[in-house]
């Protein structure tokens, strides 16, 4: 090796620390572990969109993550769409592996005379939404795999303080997965199950808030393949009186914690959770009682805590109220004339005449003095 100096030395040259070369040990070994990290994690979410949906004759699509086809719409991106109008062949399918979608209904009339007029097939979770002040309808039609107006093979939520009318040729609203109604209006008429969580031992209705009616012509009202918990709300659930339908079935627990409660039918399969924070009634009447027949359930005050005429024949009533009371006696009448005007078979001003008094109830605790319960009461002639 010849030097600087012009002198010729032998052996092997000296080592050159190089900058560049030490900066690229320092980053490469993070960069590395990173990149693998990396390669581990699930597939990323889409991107987040948005767009206005509008119907009319030709669907119209206003920003990203949908696209509209004739009266049919495609939403394939995350985001919060909001969707009007009115069409008599129209639906929204989202197909959105990964992302949360809002679906924001205000004002919309959507009938799809062949399958579902929302369609949920993927997304990690989405959320309807009920504009405040908005009144909306759905209707399905024809015979479809997808066998509800509203279906969802995603977690559903559904909130909001507008209202949904939803018409359905079987189910009115289903999921594969959960269903969790925290507000809004909502009007169920369906063919069979009016609110339908199929897979079994996961699934769970939860209805914390809103008002729910449900009157359907073969089905069950409510029907979980796991639980139903209620919490808060309106609950109004008529299930049609063939095949042991009944307002509130499911495979697991039924608890009510709070709201008001109304479910006829036939003779529900299970029983109501005796963990449940608030009192219920059961009635079983022991025969089938005609459509549009008045039942009252009234406290030893003379106070009407319900009065109410179901729109289906019915065999059985499960009352919930926080104004029933643990260790009350409660009489049942039935065939009576309410006072004022009703909505939904609901009387708020009680009866002028109860009807007959068919059975009596007692409220008892299961968990003890003063702790929550349900009473039961036998058929006519049988308290």
């Amino acid at each position: 090796m010849t030097n600087l100096d012009g002198t010729t030395t032998r052996g092997p040259a000296p080592s050159v620390t190089r900058p560049f070369a030490r900066l690229a040990k320092l980053f490469t070994a993070p960069i590395l572990t990173l990149l693998a990290a990396c390669a581990t994690l699930p597939a990323m979410a889409q991107p987040s969109a948005g767009a206005t949906i509008t119907f009319a004759d030709q669907a119209t699509v206003a920003g990203e993550g949908a696209v509209a086809s004739a009266g049919h719409v495609t939403i394939t991106a995350g985001g919060t769409y909001v969707i009007s109008g009115q069409s008599s062949d129209g639906s929204v399918t989202v197909d959105a592996a990964g992302a949360g979608v809002t679906l924001v209904l205000s004002g919309v009339d959507v009938t799809n005379p062949e399958g579902p007029a929302i369609y949920v097939a993927a997304a990690e979770s989405a959320t309807v939404t009920l504009a405040s002040g908005s009144a909306n309808t759905i209707t399905d039609g024809g015979e479809s795999e997808y066998d509800a107006a509203l279906y969802s093979d995603a977690p559903l939520v559904i909130d909001g303080d507008g209202a949904l009318d939803v018409h359905a040729v079987y189910e009115g609203i289903s999921s594969t997965s959960h269903i969790d109604i925290q507000g809004g209006t909502i009007r169920i008429f369906a063919t069979e199950d009016g609110i339908n969580a199929n897979q079994d031992g996961v699934s769970r209705i939860t209805v914390s808030g809103g008002y729910v009616y449900v009157a359907t012509e073969s089905g069950d009202g409510i029907d979980s393949n796991g639980t139903i918990t209620i919490t808060g709300g309106v609950v109004v659930t008529q299930a049609a009186l063939v095949d042991a339908n009944s307002g509130l079935d499911a495979d697991g627990d039924v608890t009510i914690d709070g709201g008001l409660v109304v479910a006829t039918g036939s003779t529900m399969m299970g029983s109501l959770a005796t963990a449940s924070a608030q009192e219920s009634i059961v009635v079983d009447y022991g025969a089938n009682q005609s459509a549009g027949t008045l039942i009252v359930v009234r406290d030893e005050a003379g106070n009407d805590l319900l009065t109410f005429a179901p729109a289906n024949g019915y065999r059985q009533l499960i009352f919930s109220s926080p104004d029933l009371q643990d260790g009350v006696t409660y009489t049942v009448y039935s065939g009576g004339t309410p006072a004022g005007d009703g909505s939904d078979g609901l009387y708020a001003d009680g009866a002028s005449d109860p009807g007959t008094a068919v059975t009596t109830v007692t409220t008892e605790s299961s968990q003890g003095a003063g702790g929550p319960g349900f009473g039961r009461g036998g058929a006519p002639g049988r308290p």
